[in-house]
C-alpha cells in the first residue's frame, strides 16, 4: 500500500496537468493574465514585441467592450527556456506553459492561424486557454485584413476564455441554412445578433441576391448574409467583430436596440446559454456579479495599457521528503506536488 501511494505521487508530479488559472478582476483590472510562448517556437523576439502591441489594444477594447468595467492590467509573457538567456527575464517562480491563459503555439489543424479558445460546452464556464500562432502575431496586416481590428478579435476570444460566452454566428455545424424564421415577422432572417445589422442576402455562388421561397420563408441553401460595413449597430463581438460599429457585446436592454441581443437566432451562444445575452451570462460571472466591478466615471480619463513582464522558463525542481506512515495515507496528493515544487 505504501509502495503504490509513492508511485502514485510520483507520477502526478510528472503529469503535465493543464491547471485552470484564468485572472480575476479586481477593482476593473485583470492582473496577471498569463501568456506562454511553446518550447517548440523558435527563438524570435519579434513575438514578444507583437505580443506587447496587440495586448495593448486589446486591453483598450475590452474597457471599451465592456462600458469601462474592465482592463487588463499586468501581463506576464513566459518564454521558453530554450531561448537566449537575457538578464531583463525575471524568473517564472511556480509559473509554467501548463497555467497559460494563452498559448502561442503552431497552427492547429483545424482553426489553421486562426485565433481560438479551448472551452468547455457549458455556458458561462470559461475558457482552458487561448491559442495564438506567429503568423497571427507577426503577419499583423494580413490578420488584420482576415480578421479586422486586433483588439476586437482578442476581446471576442476573451468572450470566451473569461466568461463562457459563444459565438453568434451560422456555422455549419449549428445551421447549415444560415437562415431561420423569425416569430415575430414570419419571414426568413439571417442569424445574426443584434437583428439591427443591416447588410444583403447573396447567393455565394452566383452574386445575385437571394430568393426566399414561399412556403418556408427560407432561401437556397447557397445564400449568405453580407453585412453592410456602415452600420450603426454596435452588437455583438460574439457576431461579426470586425464590423466596424460593432465594439461591444449584446444584452437585453429593448430600449437599446443598437445592442439588442437576437434570441431567437439558432447559433451556439443562444443553444448553449438558452436564449440569454453575453451580459446576461456576464452578469453572473462573479467578475460582475452583484454589481461587482462597476463602470469607472466617465469623467475619469483611464490609462489601459498594460504593463508587461518578460520571464523565462527554467526547469523546475523537486524534492521528496514523505511520511509514509499509516498515518499520512489521509493527505491529498495535490498537497504532497505543491509542497514538493519550488
Amino acid at each position: 500500500m505504501k509502495l503504490q501511494w509513492m508511485i502514485l505521487l510520483v507520477s502526478c508530479m510528472l503529469t503535465d496537468i493543464k491547471v485552470e488559472s484564468n485572472p480575476n478582476l479586481i477593482n476593473n483590472v485583470y492582473d496577471d493574465l498569463l501568456i506562454a510562448i511553446h518550447p517548440d517556437i523558435r527563438e524570435n523576439l519579434a513575438l514578444v514585441d507583437q505580443l506587447k502591441k496587440y495586448f495593448t489594444w486589446a486591453s483598450s477594447s475590452l474597457f471599451t467592450a465592456t462600458s469601462r468595467r474592465a482592463k487588463l492590467g499586468k501581463v506576464k509573457i513566459l518564454i521558453p527556456k530554450t531561448w537566449t538567456n537575457q538578464r531583463y527575464h525575471g524568473a517564472p517562480g511556480n509559473t509554467g506553459l501548463d497555467k497559460g491563459n494563452v498559448i502561442v503555439y503552431k497552427p492547429n489543424l483545424k482553426y489553421g492561424n486562426s485565433p481560438y479558445v479551448r472551452q468547455f460546452s457549458e455556458c458561462g464556464l470559461p475558457g482552458e486557454f487561448m491559442h495564438l500562432t506567429p503568423a497571427f502575431l507577426l503577419e499583423e496586416t494580413s490578420a488584420t485584413q482576415i480578421w479586422g481590428d486586433i483588439g476586437k478579435t482578442l476581446t471576442h476570444e476573451m468572450g470566451h476564455l473569461f466568461w463562457g460566452l459563444f459565438d453568434e454566428y451560422a456555422t455549419f455545424e449549428e445551421n447549415t441554412g444560415h437562415y431561420y424564421v423569425a416569430s415575430e415577422t414570419m419571414q426568413g432572417e439571417p442569424v445574426r445578433c443584434t437583428r439591427q445589422l443591416k447588410g444583403e442576402n447573396l447567393n455565394i455562388d452566383t452574386g445575385q441576391p437571394c430568393t426566399f421561397d414561399a412556403v418556408t420563408s427560407l432561401p437556397e441553401a447557397s445564400c449568405r448574409f453580407h453585412p453592410n460595413f456602415k452600420n450603426t449597430s454596435e452588437a455583438s463581438l460574439m457576431f461579426y467583430h470586425f464590423l466596424p460599429s460593432v465594439e461591444t457585446f449584446c444584452d437585453n436592454n429593448a430600449s437599446n436596440p443598437r445592442t439588442l441581443h437576437n434570441m431567437e437566432a439558432p447559433n451556439t451562444h443562444n443553444r448553449l446559454c438558452r436564449g440569454l445575452s453575453n451580459w446576461e451570462v456576464m452578469r453572473l460571472h462573479p467578475d460582475f456579479r452583484n454589481n461587482n466591478n462597476p463602470p469607472v466615471d466617465g469623467t475619469q480619463v483611464v490609462d489601459t495599457k498594460p504593463t508587461f513582464e518578460i520571464i523565462q522558463e527554467r526547469d523546475r525542481k523537486f524534492i521528496l521528503a514523505m511520511d509514509i506512515s499509516d498515518s499520512m495515507l489521509w493527505v491529498s496528493v495535490s498537497f504532497y506536488v505543491e509542497l514538493a515544487k519550488f
